[in-house]
């Protein structure tokens, strides 16, 4: 795979932007094996009502939280 991307800008300036962006939707950071950490500020909104939602999420464990979540 390779990054296109618009001319002017460098991979570094593009992952910068990427974590930016990252953080107001509550990223934290994900780690090299694809694991998202959410922001202390996300983490507090959901732990009083779901906690376990406040932990990492592996990408395997990625349809469950989605069931999770979506669940009545």
């Amino acid at each position: 795979m390779t990054l296109d991307l618009p001319p002017g800008l460098d991979q570094a300036e593009a992952v910068a932007y990427n974590e930016r962006v990252g953080r107001r939707d509550g990223v934290e950071r994900v780690d090299e094996d694809g694991t998202v950490h959410l922001t202390e500020e996300c983490r507090a909104a959901v732990a009083g009502f779901a906690p376990d939602l406040a932990l990492p999420l592996a990408v395997a464990d990625l349809a469950a939280r989605l069931d999770r979540v979506l669940a009545p």
